[in-house]
């Protein structure tokens, strides 16, 4: 019978389709309908998936027997099936749905599509394409996800850090809970990461993280130079402090980030750099810290400082500042880190002798004053130069550091008691001056011979004309000088 000859030769294509078809449908049933809309419960797809790779075991142990090897049976499950998961993967998760997975269920569909495929090569299936090799969408998904979630928290730690009183440490210094919490967060997101078993997505989170501590540092840095007035000493004396928590947090992840990631990647990702960056914390805080200081000094300094009173020593002028000083650092010695108040002094020295010396040497001041330099203005400079060494000296900061800065007051010192015992002759005065200006020029940056001439127009026993020619003769000096200089450096 021709017709019945037909259908034999079409069975085979027949129940190729009948099984396609209840694949299809089985898959869409179990699988397909849980993942049409967000939100995608992604554990519950896992779970009905295994019961789609247990009928595959099935049809390999029970079905594939009972069929000739030509017929490919465990082929045509495992193909049709893999057909479905293909698209699910890729139409579905990984396009129209993929920006509502959270990290979380991104780590699960790796980690499933790896075991899934795992699993086939188990049963002796290859089939294509291999899932593993193409998640680049997901993983662009989870970079994102894992950036705005580490950039959201960051931008909300700092201002609720501000909210709360720094507390003592077992050091006694004072610091704040966010530094702390930060490195956690960020060990937590590797561990998380390291369960997609990937480097490229720990390469990818390194470089994140290196973002999002940036932002942090520029996010504290912003807070201390704009808001210092603010803040109060406390708060800002910790968040200096925890600027060397966050460089030893820095230095232990990339300790870490040596064990996960191979040193082609690693020298790409600039976490030293960032630990180098958070130093910068502790010379802003410096800054801010002196900022105070000088500020309430102002006054004194401005109205007080080479005034009449300052001379005859009624106003104990310099013996205020230096008590605003103490008790300002003798907070910062009960908050800081002893390299920070180190640094902090250092750097108010540095400000306390450039305001010493503005007064000096401001015209207008020493018009108003109307003083002269005689052997009781050398006298009680040297007395204010004296006081400066000792109240730093007190405060702890060591000799090394405070030589530089009191040998340029010194230095100022020592021109006040040369032009006290000036020579009458402006050729030996233009001498004296030049001995000085060649001693000092090392211990004074910047030196030029209108410093001099400032502070000579004080000069008690001197006419405009006598300070006129002892300066032409020094500026001659010192110009022939540094054209010698120069002939020997071109010899």
């Amino acid at each position: 019978d021709p017709e019945a000859e037909g259908a034999v030769r079409g069975w085979y294509a027949q129940a190729v389709q009948t099984i396609k078809d209840y694949c299809c449908n089985r898959f869409e049933m179990l699988v397909g309908s849980l993942a049409e809309r967000a939100p995608v419960k992604v554990g519950l797809v896992i779970e009905e998936h295994g019961k789609i790779v247990d009928e595959i075991t099935a049809v390999k142990d029970l079905v594939e027997p009972c069929f000739p090897p030509k017929y490919g049976i465990l082929d045509l499950f495992a193909g049709t099936y893999h057909e479905q998961v293909v698209e699910l993967v890729q139409e579905r998760l990984m396009n129209k749905l993929v920006a509502t997975l959270s990290t979380r269920d991104i780590i699960d569909i790796v980690a499933w599509i790896r075991d899934y495929h795992g699993q086939l090569e188990g049963l002796g299936l290859e089939v294509t394409p291999v899932l593993t090799d193409n998640l680049e969408q997901l993983l662009q998904q989870y970079n994102f996800q894992t950036e705005s979630m580490l950039r959201s928290w960051v931008a909300r730690i700092l201002d609720e850090d501000l909210k709360s009183a720094p507390e003592s440490d077992t050091d006694g210094r004072l610091y704040t809970i966010a530094s702390i919490d930060l490195f956690k967060m960020i060990e937590q997101q590797f561990e998380v990461a390291d369960a997609l078993g990937l480097e490229r997505s720990l390469f990818n989170l390194a470089m994140t993280v290196t973002n999002v501590l940036d932002d942090y540092r520029s996010n504290v840095a912003t807070v201390i130079a704009e808001e210092w007035p603010r803040l109060g000493v406390e708060h800002i004396c910790a968040q200096v402090n925890n600027s060397n928590r966050c460089v030893d947090g820095c230095f232990d992840l990339l300790d870490s980030l040596q064990e996960r990631l191979s040193p082609e990647n690693l020298e790409n990702v600039e976490i030293q750099r960032v630990a180098d960056d958070f130093t910068g914390i502790s010379k802003l805080g410096a800054t801010v810290l002196s900022n105070m200081v000088m500020n309430d000094l102002a006054l004194v300094m401005q109205q007080r400082l080479f005034s009449v009173k300052w001379y005859t020593e009624e106003d104990l002028v310099s013996r205020c500042i230096v008590a605003t000083i103490s008790d300002y650092a003798e907070e910062w010695k009960e908050f800081l880190m002893e390299t920070y108040l180190r640094k902090t002094l250092s750097e108010l020295m540095d400000r306390l002798v450039v305001a010493w010396l503005a007064q000096l040497l401001n015209p207008k001041r020493q018009d108003a004053s109307g003083l002269v330099i005689d052997t009781g203005y050398a006298r009680t400079v040297g007395e204010d130069v004296q006081l400066v060494e000792e109240c730093f000296e007190e405060l702890g900061l060591p000799a090394k550091m405070r030589a530089p800065r009191i040998d340029v007051l010194r230095r100022f010192h020592a021109l006040i008691e040369t032009i006290v015992d000036l020579p009458p002759s402006d050729t030996e005065a233009s001498v004296r001056l030049f001995e000085w200006y060649q001693e000092s020029e090392s211990a004074v940056k910047g030196l030029d011979t209108d410093t001099v001439a400032r502070v000579l127009r004080l000069h008690s026993m001197s006419d405009a004309k006598f300070r006129h020619q002892a300066l032409m003769r020094l500026n001659g000096m010192v110009h022939a000088r540094d054209l010698g200089d120069d002939a020997d450096n071109d010899a």
